[in-house]
């Protein structure tokens, strides 16, 4: 197995396209594509300006697109696209609108990019909670203290490699009778 790695601007289409064309001049195809950049910057409705809104948006669901627009001709037959959604795109979020509004238009684009690219290539979304990232922990210090307990059935924060195994698992070959779904790994904040 490789992994590539290759820097680009995902909020900018013409970095994309440079940034796959490459990656494509290094391989002949991809098994696995992961979308997972994220941005959020906690803000009340009243503080959001429309600068801040795009450039959430911009990150958390046009760069999602962008990529796998640009991507898609390179996925090998059977190949697994994951999009890291969050939480937040069911719940809402309180102070960051538009990392909600993004994740919630990730997920539907990821049920759109499987019905447009079935039954060649499967796309799914894994919807993890408050996950102990950099970006989790800034979220968490905003939160009340006693958040995970009161919010969470199992009382605590992901750690980032349960969220990761999930990751690995969706896009794997071992799911491949699964496409357009979403899988919440929340420790049960959907259910509180």
């Amino acid at each position: 197995m490789q992994a590539w790695l290759c820097q680009m601007d995902i909020t900018e289409p013409a970095s994309v396209r440079e940034g796959v064309r490459r990656v494509a001049s290094k391989i002949t195809g991809l098994d696995a594509l992961v979308l997972c950049a994220g941005k959020n910057r906690i803000s009340s409705m009243a503080e959001i300006t429309p600068e801040e809104w795009n450039r959430v948006i911009s990150v958390n669901l046009n760069g999602a697109f962008y990529v796998l627009q640009a991507a898609t001709p390179l996925l090998n037959d059977g190949a697994g696209v994951v999009m890291v959604a969050s939480v937040a795109a069911d719940t809402g979020a309180p102070r960051h609108a538009h990392y909600a509004a993004a994740k919630a238009g990730m997920i539907n684009l990821a049920k759109s990019a499987a019905r447009d690219l079935a039954p060649r290539i499967r796309v799914n979304c894994v919807s993890p909670g408050v996950t102990l990232t950099p970006m989790g922990r800034a979220t968490m210090e905003r939160a009340d203290e006693d958040y995970a307990k009161r919010k969470l059935l199992l009382g605590r924060f992901a750690e980032p490699e349960e969220i990761a195994r999930w990751i690995v698992l969706v896009a794997s070959p071992m799911n491949s009778f699964m496409t357009g779904a979403t899988i919440d790994v929340n420790g049960g904040r959907t259910l509180r």
